[in-house]
């Protein structure tokens, strides 16, 4: 059988009238078929499942003991939430234990000693001359810059070198 090509296939109206044919000669012989089971004598229906396995009511019933056992515990568990809700507020599982350390008294001394000599260093270095002078940086740094005209191979221009 002459095929054509897929770009001519669209245009060619003979070529859709063969493929319409071939299929139309393709049901018929699907509709002539019978099955080899018939041939053997084999046309019983086949036997129909009872209502009972077909509803599937073993599973069904597991599951609605599940939802049983799930609805359950759920009703004891909001039980006790509300139990909980509903006692007082002093209840001693809320409580923290005392702080019951041996040597409190030792740490809070420690504690007093250390904030009193940072008070003593604070107003010593309040009360202690500056150590630095910015008029004497100042003199330096002209005498630097006095120096770089001299010595650069191009000229120096405001601290930018």
């Amino acid at each position: 059988m002459y095929k054509l090509r897929p770009e001519e296939r669209g245009k060619n109206i003979l070529y859709e009238k063969q493929v319409s044919h071939l299929h139309d000669l393709h049901r018929k012989k699907v509709e002539g078929m019978t099955s080899h089971l018939a041939k053997l004598g084999h046309t019983a229906k086949p036997k129909t499942i009872p209502k009972v396995v077909r509803a599937n009511l073993k599973k069904r019933m597991k599951e609605e003991e599940r939802l049983a056992e799930i609805e359950a515990e759920n009703a004891r568990l909001l039980g006790q939430m509300s139990k909980i809700m509903l006692a007082p507020d002093n209840l001693s599982r809320l409580k923290k234990p005392p702080v019951s350390s041996l040597n409190i008294v030792t740490r809070r001394r420690e504690m007093e000693r250390v904030t009193t000599e940072n008070l003593r260093i604070l107003k010593n270095l309040e009360n202690a001359p500056s150590y630095y002078n910015h008029r004497l940086w100042e003199s330096d740094r002209k005498e630097t810059e006095h120096i770089l005209t001299y010595i650069g191979l191009y000229p120096y221009q405001d601290g930018r070198g």
